[in-house]
């Protein structure tokens, strides 16, 4: 969020980067076998479901859900590795985002990066920065991996109004004009941003 809505103020702005995604880059030849194809960073939440489930946590699971699918008809296609790093870390919600994601699969091969703060709290940014592609609805790690040079497809840009909805639209604007492909879907917003 910009500090001008935040209400605060300083001489300079100075985004330096994350210490995991440098420890990351250090460990990067230490990825194993965690190397694919295509990752989809998952933004699964419990409390996109059910009755008390907001309209913007409905927006941003729908949209999420929509370009999951079009991931699967990819791979599909060009008979790709997949891989989705997942957001949960408690072990049952873990088995729910699992299942969520198995069955929008439609039996495509899925290996799941699991988020473990405590044993492998690296593994998420090693299964990106070995990834060829990386697609998410709105990530911090996606925008860190296009930082350092991945190709990045933000997918919340699908449709322009989550963007604006979860309040994401000036990250989004302010990525340089020369990585934004303007959509046809939705004319001046850009619909996918990659390097």
């Amino acid at each position: 969020m910009p500090s001008e809505q935040l209400e605060i103020t300083c001489k300079e702005y100075q985004p330096i980067g994350s210490i995991k995604l440098g420890l990351a880059l250090c460990n990067e030849n230490d990825g194993g076998d965690l190397k694919f194809n295509v990752v989809f960073i998952s933004h699964y939440r419990p409390e996109m479901f059910g009755p008390e489930a907001s309209s913007l946590q409905q927006h941003i699971e729908s949209c999420q859900k929509h370009l999951f699918r079009f991931c699967c008809s990819y791979v599909r296609d060009h008979a790709l590795s997949f891989a989705v790093i997942t957001k949960t870390r408690e072990p049952e919600l873990q088995v729910a985002e699992k299942t969520y994601y198995t069955d929008l699969a439609n039996n495509i091969s899925l290996h799941f990066v699991y988020a473990d703060k405590v044993e492998k709290e690296l593994d998420s940014y090693s299964a990106g920065l070995s990834s060829d592609l990386v697609i998410h609805p709105g990530s911090t790690l996606g925008f860190e991996l296009f930082a350092v040079g991945k190709k990045v497809i933000f997918g919340a840009t699908l449709d322009p109004t989550l963007v604006n909805a979860w309040g994401v639209a000036h990250y989004v604007d302010s990525l340089p004009d020369d990585v934004k492909t303007e959509g046809e879907l939705y004319p001046g917003r850009f619909s996918q941003t990659m390097r």
